[in-house]
């Protein structure tokens, strides 16, 4: 085409759209629209390269990058609105009342503000980071951190199901942070035995099975080593209705080793019970039937 024809197509444009207003309102939606969604994109790609190169600020950029992308799609959303006529009107309404309108969302959004400056007070002082495992005692919630946004906190569990809590909630929270203590971890397992099994006999086949354990570790300190100080012992920590309880601490490097190590240590000990003699005992239920005269 000739640089005259494009100008003429060109006018023809201009002049279609002068005389169909709402054709040229749809235009500029469509175009603002298409140009929020690019942004966002843009965004989301920038902020995943970011998060690749910086591993240990990954809580940080994840909550720093829903909170650009929540504004992008506001700015975006109001450019939209401020294209139709009546939409317009009412936005400069808003604006022109906005100390009242100011104070009306004030009250009605104050737990949306507590969740924003909970999400803040988290990414900057960092209780846990996303891929941590943590615990809610008072929710009764464990799992894997799996995101935090403006809003809440999002946790998987074991069981791969996912938690959402509100970042208010998190930040006033007692919480158990798995991964934030560095070193050996040391879980406490109790094994049960009957009244008549010795105690004695079944301590030691406790310890002999811990310490044969492939992972096990040695949490002694240097001066318990040379005091000697046996590796585990094994104590009486209560006297049931049917068992007399024994437990023993198990020392790992990680909380899930932990819970593999105990995982096996229960099947070997029942096993070594087994054939030592020693009774892992459980409740009966005797049911009499009595016949009438």
């Amino acid at each position: 085409m000739k640089e005259s024809e494009i100008l003429e197509t060109y006018k023809a444009v201009l002049t279609f759209f002068e005389d169909n207003p709402y054709m040229r309102t749809l235009l500029l939606v469509l175009i603002y629209g298409l140009a929020t969604a690019v942004a966002v994109r843009i965004t989301n790609a920038l902020f995943r390269r970011l998060i690749a190169k910086s591993a240990k600020k990954i809580t940080q950029l994840t909550f720093m990058k829903h909170a650009v992308v929540t504004i992008v799609i506001l700015i975006g959303a109001f450019n939209m609105a401020y294209q139709v006529q009546s939409l317009r009107s009412l936005l400069v309404s808003l604006l022109a009342t906005s100390s009242v309108i100011a104070v009306a969302v004030a009250f009605a959004s104050q737990e949306a503000v507590a969740n924003i400056v909970s999400g803040i007070f988290l990414t900057i002082f960092a209780p846990f980071t996303i891929g941590d495992r943590i615990r809610l005692p008072e929710k009764g919630v464990t799992g894997f951190v799996e995101d935090i946004n403006l809003r809440h906190t999002v946790i998987r569990t074991i069981e791969h199901s996912r938690i959402v809590l509100p970042n208010s909630v998190v930040n006033s929270a007692v919480l158990e942070n798995y991964n934030l203590k560095s070193g050996p971890v040391c879980t406490y397992m109790d094994i049960g035995i009957s009244y008549e099994s010795s105690i004695d006999k079944a301590g030691a086949i406790i310890a002999d099975e811990v310490v044969r354990h492939p992972k096990y570790m040695d949490g002694r300190s240097k001066e318990e080593r040379a005091d000697g100080t046996p590796a585990v012992t094994p104590v009486v920590t209560a006297l049931g209705d049917f068992s007399v309880t024994l437990t023993v601490g198990v020392w790992a490097e990680s909380p899930g080793a932990a819970y593999t190590i105990c995982g096996d240590l229960r099947k070997s000990i029942k096993e070594r019970f087994e054939r030592e003699g020693i009774v892992i005992p459980y409740p009966h239920t005797v049911v009499t039937i009595e016949k009438e005269a």
